[in-house]
């Protein structure tokens, strides 16, 4: 995850890599858009004190 400034209570995500977190099945019904902005997010922290490799 990185922080960045977008609103409140909000989420972001990139276009094509967040494809696999959504089932495509639930689209809207008349665009057949992928229902990506009523898609119900909750984040969980693991373990704080595992470390991750530093970006390159």
């Amino acid at each position: 995850m990185t922080e960045m400034d977008i609103a409140a209570n909000a989420i972001a995500a990139y276009y094509p890599e967040c494809n696999d977190l959504f089932d495509l099945d639930t689209h809207a019904p008349d665009s057949h858009i992928p229902a990506y902005k009523s898609t119900t997010v909750s984040l969980e922290r693991v373990n704080a004190s595992v470390q991750t490799a530093e970006p390159v």
